[in-house]
């Protein structure tokens, strides 16, 4: 499930294991939301039953804040083409990370969010390529000296103070793989 600002084009993608976790989902992005003070006045879904069905977290947690909901025509995806193009581009870039590390898809999830994530840095064509979402989201630089490419190996140290290290026992590390920041 992804949140899309269409000021900013910033997009939040969340992982879920059943569909009926939307509601939470929307909880943690209004959290996040006012983190950053940002209010959510508008939220458009396909209209899937998840979003509109009475009695659902989603429609309580909408008009508990006071946030209108608007659904699109069922078979007129083009009506939600920032979020559909969100999702196109999303996850044929998760794909290819898999795919050039040779990645098994326990990895997907991972993936994903790393790939949303990177599209929030890059420039925009809705701004001319000449801003980011991030940029216009939190209105600074982003801090990138923790990102490092997806599927890298990197070493994972045991800290020495750990209860878990042992001078000759055990090994000072591991090997990982990076699947994220």
């Amino acid at each position: 499930m992804h949140f899309t600002d269409m000021f900013s084009r910033f997009s939040k993608v969340y992982t879920m294991e059943r569909k009926s976790q939307v509601g939470e989902k929307l909880l943690e992005y209004l959290m996040f939301c006012a983190e950053n003070n940002v209010a959510v006045q508008c939220i458009q879904s396909d209209g899937a039953q998840e979003y509109v069905g009475a009695g659902t977290l989603f429609q309580k947690v909408c008009s508990e804040n006071k946030i209108t909901t608007r659904k699109s025509l069922p078979y007129m995806h083009f009506s939600n083409g920032a979020a559909e193009r969100h999702i196109l581009t999303t996850m044929q870039k998760a794909f290819c990370l898999l795919a050039h590390k040779s990645l098994t898809p326990q990895y997907w999830a991972y993936a994903l969010l790393y790939a949303s994530e990177m599209n929030n840095l890059m420039p925009h064509s809705a701004f001319g390529n000449k801003e980011t979402p991030y940029w216009r989201w939190h209105e600074r630089i982003p801090d990138l000296s923790g990102v490092h490419c997806f599927g890298s190996d990197v070493r994972i140290n045991v800290p020495l103070d750990s209860g878990e290290w042992k001078k000759y026992a055990t090994p000072k590390g591991w090997m990982g793989i990076y699947v994220g920041f």
